[in-house]
């Protein structure tokens, strides 16, 4: 008994932030430099959704997610990811607060993807 306590305590405490995404690639991945000289990868990925309005018609909506990739996925990524390439995404949302040239404070969320952390699926179909 006092292992499922423990065991459920010591699940309370626990938290999870991923996220899987499909979609495409708005544009061809841009290699970034950061402070750190780590290597990254970053693009935009959009998703497509659809549903049905109040008067029955099917609306696309699209939601555009900025990406950034870390680590081993990097080189793969930079080769193998061009515009409209659909991919599967899963990682770690992170949120970044930055100042603008004005002096405006602005937040961006981004997902984060490396090897620790994350998956990419490439999902188009291989030419033969």
């Amino acid at each position: 008994m006092l292992d499922v306590v423990k065991k459920k305590e010591r699940d309370s405490t626990m938290q999870l932030n991923q996220f899987n995404v499909i979609g495409r690639i708005g544009k061809d991945g841009v290699k970034e430099i950061e402070g750190t000289k780590k290597p990254m990868c970053v693009f935009s990925l959009a998703n497509d959704q659809s549903y049905k309005d109040k008067e029955g018609n099917r609306t696309e909506q699209t939601e555009w997610f900025n990406v950034v990739v870390y680590g081993g996925y990097v080189k793969t990524c930079l080769e193998s990811l061009k515009q409209g390439s659909k991919i599967r995404i899963s990682g770690k949302l992170h949120n970044k607060e930055f100042e603008t040239k004005d002096g405006d404070k602005r937040h961006s969320t981004e997902l984060v993807i490396n090897q620790s952390s994350g998956e990419i699926e490439f999902l188009d179909k291989k030419e033969k």
